[in-house]
């Protein structure tokens, strides 16, 4: 497998490079650039005691200790003092500013990796192990990036800041001592940028050698009981010992690249003190400067330099090698790849009555499967209300889900509006047609929020009027009314006041074309009775997966689903035509 490059996401996502990373998240923190620059601001002002620091020890020894007024130096030292109080106040109050960049870009970054997880398990029709993932990739990594942005924040800003107010001010007071020092600087920085590139490099190795190692071990430890009863220790080992040896060495090339850590300093701060000390009686001499003036260079060098290239030694590159990398991970988790299903991604919805017809229908889960639904045409005219029957299995469910987008067919096409679902813009094609499935799920939030979710500017009239027609007013009564809160599944809810909601959350949408797959089953059969007449009275085209017989007999159309094929009439005409149907009629009345 090769690794230079990218980091593959390990959920079925496409691999991310280094640079997509970064323009996720410089995406992602653009609309804190506000706050940013408030950040940038303050750190200067927090930062001024690295720019005074030299110059003020440099007047308390020559204008006060030197001069034989220690009150002056005394003066010039409290000041200086003073001056980092006050930087010390100013950095305390950017802590919320700091807290506004953070926190939205966590809920931005969980919304983008939720919603592009959700995507993804849709366009591959299977969850696998994409709800894991996603779980990881929100909370984890999300989590990682929060922490690391406020990591650098508090402490790049101020580190930066002070490394330049400390050459600034060098070379305010000693201008030559700055240009025998620069050199040093210039080195040093090269010399941290091509190690970070490395250790980013390196990193990103012992990562991929860490997950295949996992994976291995996984596998290995899955098969146990097979690798046992087969005699096949030796096999089963072999893969594991070499992807221990590859996490080893990689970790030994992350650790080689140690020798930095004492060398950047050395380079940048001690050799300069060193040349400044031995250069000290020449510059003295020759060029005037006062005691003050080298002891005042010393303190930029050790107190200004040394804390910030301290601090890229330790946390700063560990931290920006870390946050790179979760970087690459979210960018590919939220990478939309190409589409398969050809989809714009926004625009108008079609114009036209809102037909929904399938032409040549075929359906299998996989490539070497039989087909669920095998060359299926279907006319479903607007305004029709449709009934879905067939025994267990059959693939009702499956022929719901191709009707509504859910699901992509292997062969054929599905048109609403005469246009194919794949050419619908997904955000219009889900305020069009609405599906309500067997488990539904009540959000987190009010039961105002719950109802009003498909349609966010429903009125209080309009709530109560749901409330009224699907039965829900004892529910809202024990949440304490509208703006009673619902626990995340609708904790204490039967599955029939989830059924509830779930309805009336539907007939208040925009949607044009209704899909109760089995969306009633929990209800009595003068509830489920109730609620599909109040779903026929909204308008528009309902189809109905049934779970009685009485949605068939309460249908226009009834469309038979058996053996992979369709049939389609009213309930009279398949009695009489088809014996399927017959037969499941019985059973129905029987039961």
């Amino acid at each position: 497998m090769a690794t230079t490059g990218t980091v593959p996401s390990g959920d079925g996502c496409a691999p991310a490079t280094p640079a997509a990373g970064r323009r996720l998240l410089v995406g992602q923190l653009r609309p804190a650039r506000a706050d940013l620059l408030r950040l940038a601001l303050g750190s200067v002002l927090a930062g001024a005691p690295a720019f005074f620091s030299g110059l003020a020890v440099s007047r308390a020894v020559d204008a006060g200790f030197l001069a034989g007024a220690p009150a002056t130096g005394v003066l010039w030292l409290a000041g200086l003092a003073l001056l980092g109080v006050a930087g010390a106040y100013v950095a305390q109050a950017l802590l919320p500013v700091m807290a506004r960049v953070a926190e939205p870009l966590r809920d931005r970054l969980v919304t983008l990796v939720i919603g592009a997880g959700l995507a993804r398990v849709v366009a591959e029709e299977t969850a696998r192990d994409g709800a894991g993932a996603v779980a990881v990739q929100a909370t984890e990594h999300v989590e990682a990036v929060r922490r690391l942005v406020v990591a650098l924040l508090r402490t790049a800003f101020s580190t930066t800041v002070t490394m330049v107010l400390a050459v600034a001010g060098l070379a305010t007071l000693v201008p030559v001592v700055t240009l025998a020092v620069l050199p040093f600087l210039l080195l040093g920085g090269a010399l941290w940028l091509t190690v970070l590139r490395r250790l980013i490099r390196r990193q990103r190795h012992l990562l991929l050698a860490g997950e295949r190692l996992g994976e291995t071990s996984r596998q290995v430890l899955a098969a146990a009981r097979d690798v046992a009863a087969c005699g096949a220790r030796e096999q089963a080992l072999r893969p594991a010992v070499a992807a221990v040896e590859a996490t080893a060495a990689a970790t030994a090339g992350v650790n080689r690249l140690g020798w930095w850590r004492s060398v950047l300093p050395m380079l940048t701060v001690q050799a300069p003190v060193l040349v400044l000390l031995l250069l000290a009686p020449w510059l003295s001499r020759t060029l005037g400067l006062t005691s003050g003036d080298l002891v005042g260079a010393v303190v930029y060098l050790v107190h200004g330099l040394a804390p910030a290239v301290g601090f890229m030694v330790s946390g700063g590159a560990g931290w920006l090698v870390q946050l790179g990398l979760v970087g690459e991970r979210l960018a590919a988790a939220t990478s939309a790849g190409p589409d398969r299903t050809g989809r714009a991604p926004g625009g108008a919805a079609p114009v036209g009555p809102p037909d929904l017809r399938a032409t040549g229908l075929t359906f299998a889960y996989s490539a070497g499967a039989a087909p669920v639904l095998a060359d299926v045409a279907l006319t479903v005219p607007a305004g029709t209300h449709l009934a879905v029957v067939g025994p267990s299995g059959a693939g009702k469910s499956t022929l719901a889900a191709l009707l509504t987008g859910l699901r992509h067919p292997r062969a054929g096409q599905v048109t609403l509006a005469g246009t194919g679902l794949d050419r619908w813009p997904p955000d219009m094609l889900r305020r069009v047609v609405a599906v309500v499935p067997q488990e539904s799920y009540v959000f987190a939030g009010t039961v105002r929020e719950n109802l009003a979710y498909l349609r966010p500017e429903a009125t209080t009239a309009e709530l109560a009027d749901a409330v009224r027609r699907f039965g829900l007013a004892p529910v809202v009564a024990r949440s304490g009314g509208l703006d009673g809160e619902l626990p995340p599944g609708g904790g204490g809810l039967s599955a029939g006041e989830r059924q509830r909601i779930a309805l009336a959350r539907t007939w208040l949408s925009p949607a044009s074309v209704v899909v109760l797959d089995e969306a009633t089953c929990h209800l009595d059969p003068m509830a489920e009775e109730a609620a599909e007449a109040e779903m026929r009275r909204r308008g528009g085209t309902l189809i109905v997966v049934a779970h009685r017989i009485s949605s068939a007999l309460r249908a226009d159309l009834v469309t038979l689903v058996d053996d992979g094929q369709v049939r389609i009439g009213t309930h009279d005409q398949l009695l009489a035509q088809h014996q399927r149907y017959a037969d499941l009629v019985g059973y129905w009345q029987q039961g």
